[in-house]
């Protein structure tokens, strides 16, 4: 879907994250206008999955003034995004909770264990609070760079550099 190297920005309050490209997505061509919520009067297009058809988030055509920064990108539901190596756009190795929250309950997940859909089910809520906590953090490194409170361009101090 959306390459890290693309991301554009978060939102924890509209759990979303946004990518300035993406694959694998088709858009509905069909304008919908937002009636609550951050995006309130926003008008937008269904994003969707190319391969399962799911709808997984958003292109904004208009948007209020708090988010005109994600106006005609890709903007994903939190709950809809799984991640993959940085910068390959294949996905990760799958992990036991990766095929734990894909086959259905019962289903062998590794080594011929299998999962309850209550363990399922937990796994899923872990992880989209994972997410969650996740976008948080970046927000505020964002907001701390921003600010000036964190330097990223700091010089390495005398005594740690080399001498010839």
């Amino acid at each position: 879907m959306g390459d890290s190297f693309s991301w554009a920005q978060s939102d924890a309050d509209m759990n979303t994250v946004t990518f300035q490209a993406a694959v694998g997505v088709v858009n509905s061509n069909d304008p919908l206008t937002s009636k609550e919520g951050k995006d309130k009067g926003s008008t937008f297009e269904i994003l969707r999955c190319s391969h399962c058809d799911t709808v997984i988030g958003r292109i904004y055509i208009t948007t209020p003034r708090v988010l005109d920064a994600i106006r005609d990108m890709y903007t994903f539901d939190i709950a809809t995004v799984s991640s993959y190596k940085l910068g390959t756009g294949l996905p990760a190795a799958p992990d036991a909770a990766m095929m734990a929250t894909a086959a259905p309950a019962g289903t062998p997940v590794a080594n011929g264990e299998t999962i309850s859909s209550a363990a399922e089910k937990q796994i899923q809520k872990q992880l989209v609070q994972m997410q969650k906590m996740l976008l948080l953090f970046k927000q505020q490194l964002d907001d701390a760079v921003g600010n000036g409170e964190l330097n990223t361009t700091s010089k390495p101090s005398a005594s740690k550099r080399s001498r010839s």
